[in-house]
C-alpha cells in the first residue's frame, strides 16, 4: 500500500475547531444503541435521499423492482411500543403487484441457528399470522428495531422471508436476490459477530484509529496529537490531530468486520444503494456516492471511480474493453470474491448472480454469461488457478473444495481463493460454439441455479505425459514440472484444481491432453494451456482438471523457438471440437 492522505483535526469540542477552523472527530462515541447514533444514521439517511441518485436503478429502462420483489416481506406494527417484547406485532406477508419500501438485513447466520429460527414449510401459516419476538436470534431483532427507529415498517431477513425448506422457493428466491438488495430502501448489516446470535449493538464505540495495528499489521494508519494552548488572552488548552490514512476500498473496521469474509455479502453491499454496517468500532454509512464514519474522521476515496465498492460494476469511466475481462475475473473474481466463505459452498456461483447481470449490462455490451464466466474472451476466462498465496484480505482461503452440481471449467466449482495468471491472446484456433447448460427448475435464465451442464469449444489438443508418479514424494503439492510437452527442453508447469499427480499414478495419465488457450510473448514466451481428462465412450467429452504454461525466458528463446514458432503458428497438435464438462 502506499500512502493516501494526511489529514489535520481536532476533537469535536476544541476551541481550535471555531478559530481556526479545523475539521473535528467524534472522540465522545457511546453505543451503536444509542440516540446519538440513531440519528447519525437519519442524517446520513437524509442526504443521501436529497442530495444523491443512489435510487437510480443499476440497468437503466428495466424494471428490476416488479421482476425482484421478494415473495415475502415482514411486517412491524405497533413500533412504539417495540421496548415491550409482549406489544410486537410481527408476521410474514405476501408482496402482491406492489411493494412497500422495506429494509433489508445482512448477516452471518453461524452455525448455531436452528429450524425455530427460520421459515419452513410447516410454520409458514403461523408465520403470516404472528412471529414470536422473544424466539428471534438477536441479529433479526435488532435489524427489526433498527428498522423501526428509522421509520420503516418493513424488513426482508433471507431466514425468514425464503422458506427453508423448499428447494421450489429457494431456486426462486435466490435468483431474485441481487434485486431484492438492489430494491431495498437500506440495508442493515450485522457486522458484529460471526453468528445469528451476536446481535448489532456493541457495549461501546471507538473512533476507528485506535485499530491501527489489530488489522494483521497492515492497517497502517497513524494519529499524531499535539497538545499546547492557543494563542491570544485566553490561552485555551486544545489537541491538533494529524491522521495519516492510507488508501484502501474500505474503512478500516469493514476490513475487520465478520461480514467482510462472507460469501452473500459481496452481492448485497455492490447492489444495496444505501447500508448501515454496525461494526464492532462504530456505524459505518455506505452509499452509491459515499462512505461516511460515525467518528466524522474522513475516509478518502476509495479509488473505484472516486466512489465506494458498488462502483466495481457501475457506469462511469469504463476501462477500455481489452480490460473488461482483467476487471471481471481478476479485480471482481479473485480479489473481493473469490477468497470469502460459504456455508454452502454451492452458493458461490448463484451469490454473484446479481452483480454478473448489472456487470453485463454496463461493461460486456451484452455478452453471454456462462456461470461465471463470458463466451466474449472465454479462452480468458478459463485460465484461473486454484490460488495457494496468501491473499492479505482472505488469509488462509486456498481453493480446495469442488462442488460436484457445477461444471468443471468454471471458478465457482471450487470453494477458496483463486487468481488468473495472466492476460494473453487467444490461440488462433480456439473458438466458442455453444454452451448447453441445465438450471434448477428447468429455467432458462443465464444468471440462475445452474446443476451440470457443458460448453461446447473448438481448439489444438495436444498429448499432455508426466513422469511415472510411482516414486513421487507423498508431500508434493499438485503443481508439476510436465517435461515431455511437446518435446522442448524447457518444461511446462501444471497446476491441477483439486488433485495431486500420485493420484493419477495407477492410470498414467493416458486420457490426459492440453487445450490450447493463448499466448503472451511480452516479456517472455508464454503458452498458456487447459489440463483436460477425457471420460466415457465419447472421445470428444472432457472434464477440466487444471491449467498449465510453458514459460521460456528470453535466453531461452533461441532455442527453443523453432518449436515455439510452430506451436503458436497452428502447426503442433490437432484441431478438435470438444464438449467440456
Amino acid at each position: 500500500m502506499q500512502l493516501g492522505s494526511i489529514y489535520v483535526l481536532t476533537p469535536i469540542g476544541d476551541p481550535a475547531a471555531q478559530q481556526y477552523n479545523i475539521p473535528v472527530y467524534n472522540n465522545r462515541l457511546s453505543s451503536t444503541d444509542s440516540p446519538e447514533t440513531t440519528a447519525f444514521i437519519r442524517e446520513c439517511l437524509q442526504e443521501c435521499v436529497d442530495q444523491h441518485s443512489c435510487e437510480q436503478p443499476l440497468i437503466p429502462g428495466k424494471n428490476s423492482r416488479q421482476s425482484g420483489y421478494p415473495a415475502r416481506l415482514i411486517h412491524i406494527t405497533e413500533k412504539e411500543k417495540l421496548g415491550n417484547p409482549d406489544h410486537v406485532a410481527l408476521r410474514l406477508v405476501d408482496v402482491e403487484m406492489s411493494c412497500p419500501q422495506y429494509a433489508t438485513l445482512s448477516h452471518c447466520w453461524g452455525t448455531t441457528i436452528t429450524d425455530e429460527h427460520k421459515t419452513m414449510v410447516g410454520n409458514l401459516a403461523d408465520r403470516k399470522k404472528s412471529i414470536t419476538w422473544s424466539k428471534l436470534p438477536p441479529n433479526s431483532r435488532d435489524g427489526i428495531e433498527i428498522a423501526c427507529r428509522l421509520g420503516i415498517s418493513f424488513i426482508w431477513i433471507d431466514a425468514l422471508c425464503i422458506i427453508q425448506d423448499s428447494d421450489e422457493d429457494w431456486a426462486s428466491e435466490s435468483v431474485k436476490m441481487g434485486y431484492i438488495y438492489e430494491n431495498s430502501y437500506l440495508t442493515i448489516a450485522a457486522g458484529l459477530g460471526a453468528d445469528s446470535f451476536s446481535g448489532c449493538y456493541n457495549k461501546q464505540s471507538s473512533i476507528h484509529i485506535d485499530y491501527s495495528s489489530s488489522y494483521g499489521g497492515r492497517n497502517g494508519d497513524r494519529l499524531i496529537e499535539i497538545t499546547s494552548r492557543l494563542g491570544g488572552s485566553a490561552g485555551e488548552q486544545s489537541t491538533i490531530s494529524f491522521l495519516c490514512e492510507l488508501n484502501r476500498t474500505n474503512p478500516t473496521p469493514l476490513l475487520l468486520s465478520p461480514l467482510a469474509r462472507r460469501g452473500w455479502v459481496f452481492q448485497e453491499r455492490v447492489l444495496s444503494p444505501r447500508t448501515v454496517h454496525f461494526t464492532p468500532q462504530q456505524v459505518i454509512w455506505e452509499c452509491r456516492e459515499k462512505y461516511r464514519m460515525e467518528d466524522l474522521t474522513p475516509h478518502p476515496p476509495p479509488g473505484l471511480d472516486g466512489r465506494t465498492l458498488a462502483a466495481l460494476v457501475r457506469p462511469g469511466d469504463n476501462p477500455h474493453r481489452e480490460n473488461l475481462y482483467e476487471h471481471w475475473y481478476r479485480k471482481i473474481a479473485a480479489i473481493h470474491y473469490g477468497g470469502r466463505q460459504f456455508t454452502k459452498p454451492g452458493d458461490r456461483l448463484i451469490a454473484i448472480a446479481g452483480v454478473a447481470r448489472v456487470f453485463q449490462h454496463h461493461f460486456t455490451l451484452n455478452d453471454g454469461y456462462l456461470a461465471g464466466l463470458w463466451e466474449t474472451e472465454l479462452a480468458i476466462g478459463l485460465g484461473w488457478v486454484c490460488s495457494d498465496n496468501e491473499h492479505e484480505e482472505f488469509p488462509d482461503r486456498a481453493a480446495k473444495t469442488k462442488v460436484p452440481s457445477l461444471p468443471s471449467w468454471t471458478w465457482c466449482c471450487h470453494d477458496g481463493r483463486l487468481n488468473w495468471w495472466s492476460l494473453y491472446e487467444p490461440d488462433r484456433d480456439f473458438a466458442f460454439i455453444q454452451s448447453s447448460l441445465q438450471f434448477i427448475g428447468g429455467g432458462s435464465d443465464q444468471f440462475g441455479l445452474v446443476n451440470g451442464g457443458y460448453i461446447q469449444v473448438r481448439g489444438r489438443l495436444i498429448d499432455l505425459v508426466v513422469p511415472d508418479m510411482s516414486d513421487h514424494p507423498e508431500n508434493e503439492r499438485s503443481k508439476l514440472r510436465v517435461n515431455a510437452l511437446l518435446d522442448l527442453q524447457h518444461p511446462a508447469w501444471v497446476l491441477l484444481d483439486c488433485h495431486h499427480f500420485r493420484d493419477y499414478k495407477d492410470h498414467k495419465l493416458v486420457n490426459f491432453k492440453a487445450l490450447v488457450l493463448g499466448y503472451n510473448n511480452e516479456n517472455h514466451w508464454n503458452t498458456y494451456f487447459l489440463v483436460i481428462e477425457s471420460f466415457g465412450a465419447d472421445n470428444s467429452a472432457y472434464v477440466r482438471r487444471g491449467f498449465g504454461a510453458i514459460k521460456v525466458e528470453k535466453w531461452d528463446m533461441e532455442r527453443e523457438s523453432v518449436r515455439m514458432e510452430m506451436l503458436q503458428n497452428g502447426e503442433l497438435g490437432e484441431v478438435e471440437t470438444i464438449s467440456l464438462f
